[in-house]
This record gives structure tokens, sequence and C-alpha cells, in this order.
């Protein structure tokens, strides 16, 4: 009985050791074209709107299927070969209360964890936004990388 509880220990540290070494590898990151992964620096390096932690891909997928899943929006455009990137972090929507109410104080922009791009080789970024939780449907999507980003 003692030993069964020792192994169980055993198996439950190699396991949340793993888990914890996983979360610092980049994972498909060697999958993804030179032309994206150059999209995906160009964001994260900037840091326009605040600092990048990880970044998810998805795809390649129809346009439509990406922006329905990112967002809940509808797009006529079914051409496949776009990628939808999600970066996580710690993110301030400025272009959010760009306009303020009319003789008064503009509100604070507000802040989300999640900012994501729809991207093809074509056409580069295509649509793009922010919020505080991935939808639901994101997660049906085949996820093609995860980098985290130091």
């Amino acid at each position: 009985m003692r030993r069964n509880g020792i192994a169980c220990g055993v198996i439950v540290v190699v396991l949340l050791s793993a888990c914890g070494e996983a979360s610092h590898t980049n994972t498909g990151a060697n999958k993804l074209s030179a032309s994206l992964r150059s999209y995906i620096h160009g964001i994260t390096s900037r840091a326009v709107n605040g600092k990048v932690n990880a970044v998810d891909v998805y795809g390649p997928g129809s346009h439509s299927a990406l922006v329905e899943a990112s967002s809940a929006d509808s797009v006529p455009d079914h051409r496949k070969g776009f990628y939808l990137v999600i970066f996580h972090g710690h993110f301030t929507c400025w272009a959010c209360n760009s306009a303020g109410p009319t003789g008064g104080q503009r509100p604070p922009p507000p802040h989300e964890s999640i900012e994501f791009g729809i991207w093809s080789p074509r056409q580069g970024e295509t649509d793009d936004g922010m919020m505080k939780t991935l939808p639901r449907a994101v997660t049906k999507l085949h996820r093609l990388a995860t980098i985290t980003v130091s």
C-alpha cells in the first residue's frame, strides 16, 4: 500500500514538472512560414497596445470561418489560407474611446487580455480586435503553434 502511494506521488511530480516545462517551450513554431513568423515578430516587438506574453496560431482556414470564430461576425469571404493569431498579454485599446462624449471628458480606455489578428500570406492582416476572453468557438479550431514570448 505504501509502495503504491510513493509510486503515485512520483508520477504526480513527474507530470507536474513536465507541464511546467511545456509552458516555457514553443510548440509548432517551426511549422510557421517565414512571413507569418515575421508578422508575429512585428506585433510582439512593437508592443503598441501592450506587452505580449504568449501567442497561439490557429489555421490555416477560411477567412469567414476564422472571423466567425474570433468575433462572431460574418463575412462573405470563403477564401482559404488564413491564420488566426491570438496574442495573450495586457493590452490597452487606445482606439476604443477616441471619440469621447461631446464636451465631456473621455472615459479611460478599456484594458483587455486578448488581442487578435487574422492574417494571410497574400493580404497580410485583414481583421483585428481585442477582448477579455477567447470565444469558445476558437477552441474548436486547429491550433498550429503556441509561442511563449520573453
